[in-house]
């Protein structure tokens, strides 16, 4: 059987959907699609206002996505979730890959009578998300920040919510984009559990930043209990990429505990 080249960039980067379409794929690596940019405009029937991902060209810019090498049947069961010919036509168009090499590659856009500008539904970017392995940090970070048409917010975690701590499972839905530091200098104490007290300048603190909806908003609100314990403020952010951003951080206005003066829970959990 021959073999084909698929670059996905919206949904199908993430390999479990991925599987579930086509079964298996003989590969599945980085690449890089030029002049074209990602957008919003493939007409959906979710809701009002709401749309798929599309391509449409553009000198100079790019898309990252997943290349995969499948058997050449592998295209009928796609074109079957694409919806070919109504929602989607295949285009054979060159992506290039880490080392170099230029290939031919099918990839789904959508028809002219099929556009349609829109947000897309934040369970929709999760697959675009968990295609993080074959993206650069930037391109993550980028997409994690597409507006959608539910409500998301950026939180900042220091403690318990962090990666390995005991609520971080309440995050597990949510992507991160990154770590970082608070802009500003705060104090972080330690007792049976950790707070920032905001009004003492001691350093900045050590933060994981994600990108939450309002269900996982209101879970953390409830596990923090704000506004009543602790107190859920919006503070600049910059990360280790350079990217700055506003995100909420959870205040607790009576702190008490040991100081952390280097500002870094995980710190404390080092051997």
């Amino acid at each position: 059987m021959e073999k084909v080249y698929y670059f996905a960039y919206a949904g199908d980067l993430d390999p479990v959907l991925m599987a579930q379409r086509v079964g298996a794929w003989e590969s599945r690596e980085p690449a890089l699609l030029e002049d074209w940019e990602l957008v919003f405009s493939r007409r959906s029937g979710a809701g009002e206002g709401q749309a798929d991902a599309n391509l449409r060209p553009q000198k100079g810019a790019h898309v990252e996505g997943a290349l995969y090498l499948l058997r050449e049947d592998a295209l009928e069961a796609l074109d079957c979730a694409e919806s070919v010919p109504v929602c989607a036509q295949r285009q054979y168009l060159t992506v290039r890959t880490p080392d170099g090499d230029s290939l031919q590659a099918w990839v789904y856009t959508a028809p002219e009578d099929w556009i349609a500008e829109g947000r897309p539904a934040c369970r929709d970017l999760k697959h675009f998300w968990a295609g993080q392995d074959v993206l650069s940090e930037a391109y993550y970070q980028k997409i994690c920040l597409i507006p959608a048409c539910e409500c998301c917010e950026l939180v900042a975690v220091y403690g318990s919510l962090r990666q390995g701590r005991k609520w971080h499972f309440l995050l597990s839905d949510s992507p991160m984009l990154g770590v970082g530091w608070t802009q500003e200098a705060y104090a972080l104490y330690l007792a049976d559990y950790p707070c920032v007290d905001k009004h003492e300048p001691v350093s900045p603190i050590r933060v994981e930043v994600y990108r939450v909806n309002q269900d996982t908003l209101s879970k953390l609100d409830d596990l923090e209990e704000h506004p009543f314990v602790y107190v859920r403020e919006k503070v600049p952010v910059q990360l280790d990429t350079g990217l700055e951003v506003l995100a909420w951080v959870y205040f607790f206005p009576h702190p008490q505990g040991h100081l952390l003066t280097h500002g870094d829970y995980a710190l404390e959990f080092q051997n």
